[in-house]
């Protein structure tokens, strides 16, 4: 397996694997994106988590305020297991599970399965046209078309929800693999792909790819080569800031790259407004496995934090039953993450917890 595949596999901190995942309300309801605090820039897709029991047991908040503790509970289990998967939701609510390594063997998948939330319930949906892990998954404007992107496979697919078909359908390709890159969805409707690893002698891409409907166009090159950011939006600025992640030679990233929809232009800029990043709390260090399901929200040891801008500090919200390494995760409506797959066929089952 390659060895960034392996870094993305494990407890890893948040300069080594965050994946973006965004929060705005599809239509009827629901979502797959989380709003960042005020002081920073907000949204980001899912990043492998881990996964829990009904009536988990408490965990007392970092801060000494009174904050309400969420629960986890079972929400099956994909068969077969696997990691490296991605998830997206639809304008239904439903949540579809794509792709992924298939458990020992390490081989890539094609299998989609859905999830119903209120049933808490899998069952196979069409499966894409390429096996992919380590792809990006990401929903359309109007969360009516879904898209599988990139990963293993340089091709870039487009799911059509319930009364669209329900098919696969190929629209076009990258310029090569991309595992771990980042997407985000902007303002006119186009979602942008950016980055991610060549899975070939440590090379990382910088392309850059906008998709909206069934078209893929090349749209330029980031400022360096990046793979497995968060992507940090502020709508009102029309501004997404990728935050952390890896470069060509891995070093720590002092910086990060902002993406200016109006100017539709690509610069660097000082990290210091994403510093509450990196102040994890007390007893919380890179070596405890940080892995971020959102700007807001991280999973380090089983337990989930989260991010109050009013106070300035994380605090833990719901504990987790196992380590799920190499799983994925979505933030859902009602306060909901649902949480999928991992290396470990024990740490594989689904858990759908929610966060009042």
């Amino acid at each position: 397996m390659n060895s960034s595949r392996l870094r993305r596999a494990g407890a890893v901190s948040f300069s080594v694997l965050a994946v973006a995942c965004e929060k705005e309300a599809p239509p009827p309801a629901t979502a797959n994106q989380v709003t960042a605090p005020a002081s920073a820039t907000a949204s980001a897709t899912g990043a492998p988590v881990a996964s829990a029991t009904p009536n988990s047991p408490k965990v007392a908040p970092v801060v000494g305020e009174t904050v309400a503790q969420g629960t986890c509970e079972p929400a099956g289990k994909l068969t077969p297991w696997r990691y490296h998967l991605a998830l997206a939701e639809t304008y239904t609510g439903e949540v579809l599970a794509m792709g992924g390594h298939q458990h020992d063997s390490g081989f890539e998948l094609a299998d989609v399965d859905s999830f119903d939330v209120s049933t808490k319930t899998w069952t196979k949906a069409k499966p894409m046209n390429k096996a992919r892990a380590g792809h990006v998954a990401i929903a359309g404007a109007d969360f009516h078309l879904i898209y599988a992107i990139g990963g293993s496979d340089k091709s870039v697919e487009v799911f059509e929800a319930p009364n669209e078909g329900r098919r696969w359908t190929t629209i076009g390709q990258l310029d090569g693999v991309a595992d771990g890159a980042v997407s985000f969805k902007t303002a006119d409707g186009r979602i942008l792909v950016a980055g991610g690893d060549l899975l070939w002698k440590g090379a990382v891409s910088n392309s850059v790819f906008s998709i909206k409907g069934f078209t893929v166009t090349k749209e330029g090159t980031l400022p360096e080569p990046l793979f497995g950011a968060i992507a940090v939006q502020e709508r009102a600025k029309g501004l997404t800031t990728l935050v952390g992640g890896h470069s060509t030679d891995g070093a720590e990233r002092a910086h990060v790259l902002v993406y200016d929809e109006n100017k539709k232009s690509w610069s660097t800029a000082s990290a210091s407004s994403f510093e509450y990043l990196k102040k994890l709390p007390p007893g919380v260090t890179k070596a405890s496995g940080v892995i971020f399901v959102s700007p807001t929200m991280f999973v380090a040891e089983r337990v989930i934090y989260t991010y109050d801008a009013k106070t300035s500090a994380w605090t833990s919200r719901a504990k987790l039953e196992r380590k799920h390494a190499g799983g994925a995760s979505i933030a859902l409506a009602g306060g909901k993450v649902l949480f999928v797959g991992g290396i470990n066929e024990s740490d594989a089952a689904a858990e759908l917890c929610t966060i009042p």
